[in-house]
């Protein structure tokens, strides 16, 4: 079934395309600021460290190093020196996710948007607004910011 709620089914909007553990996640690009190799970044005492794995700098402004693995039924993330930092705002929140890479930038047409259906995990269900099968890359999940950054796993550790 196809998800043409969210607006004029003709409408497109850009989606960064992020790989995490060989899977692809799409975010808007309204909600990237900006894409950085792995910083060095401190770990936290007493915090969920398979969620929160450190606090990094940029150019002033600590920035929790969020690893979103868990959210998306996948095992905690190892964290490589080759990886990247993607820097996601949503609202007032703002927080580094770590992922493998950035691959690219797509249009995707709302009408090309289908709907998490119930063969797909939980967390899957409800931390995207849906999914798109692109022809090169196949299934793209299409992340939910705004449930990921109001979840109580990270709520409790903004600041």
């Amino acid at each position: 079934m196809q998800n043409e709620a969210n607006g004029n089914a003709n409408t497109s909007y850009r989606y960064s395309i992020l790989c995490i553990s060989g899977h692809y996640f799409g975010v808007e690009v309204s909600h990237v600021r900006e894409v950085l190799l792995l910083p060095k970044y401190t770990r936290v005492p007493n915090v969920d460290s398979v969620l929160i794995r450190g606090l990094f700098n940029l150019r002033g402004q600590i920035h929790s190093l969020v690893d979103i693995s868990t959210f998306v039924n996948l095992p905690p993330k190892k964290i490589e020196q080759t990886d990247f930092v993607v820097v996601m705002e949503n609202q007032d929140l703002s927080v580094g996710v770590v992922v493998d890479k950035v691959h690219d930038v797509l249009p995707i047409e709302n009408n090309k948007i289908e709907i998490p259906t119930r063969e797909m995990p939980l967390n899957l269900i409800n931390y995207t607004h849906g999914y798109y099968d692109d022809a090169v890359l196949g299934r793209i999940f299409l992340l939910d910011l705004g449930v990921i950054f109001k979840s109580k796993e990270l709520a409790r550790y903004s600041y």
